[in-house]
């Protein structure tokens, strides 16, 4: 096997693994979310080069979106998401990649959206303190 052929393979073991990831049942997801989504980002942190098509991003977003439900997962993830748009189109950002980052900065105001209500829930059904008597 020569030299080029065998980072392709590992870029090809790569998606394979992010997509088997990506399959797992929702719980099982959520209990993995952190140790994911850091391997996500040290991934492309460090190997920026192995996202280079459409398909690839949606892999690696969908991996992202799935982190939404886990507290510590979804703050590691919307730093990542940050970090991407603020490197911008010279590292990042692309024709292949906007539509995923769209759809996962909507995911994060959904998750967002509901907190919030849930939280108002709460406040509403808390008794009044007697001390506004």
């Amino acid at each position: 096997m020569t030299q080029l052929q065998q980072p392709s393979k590992l870029r090809d073991q790569i998606y394979l693994s992010f997509d088997l990831l990506g399959g797992l049942p929702p719980v099982v997801a959520n209990s993995v979310a952190e140790q994911i989504i850091s391997g996500l980002i040290l991934i492309v942190q460090n190997h920026r080069e192995v996202i280079s098509s459409q398909t690839e991003w949606n892999i690696v977003l969908a991996l992202v979106r799935s982190s939404v439900s886990n507290l510590e997962a979804a703050r590691a993830s919307f730093e990542f998401i940050q970090r991407l748009i603020v490197e911008g189109p010279e590292r990042c950002i692309s024709v292949d990649n906007i539509p995923g980052l769209v759809a996962v900065l909507d995911d994060f105001a959904s998750a967002a959206g509901i907190a919030a209500e849930v939280e108002q829930q709460h406040v509403r059904r808390r008794p009044q303190s007697n001390s506004s008597r």
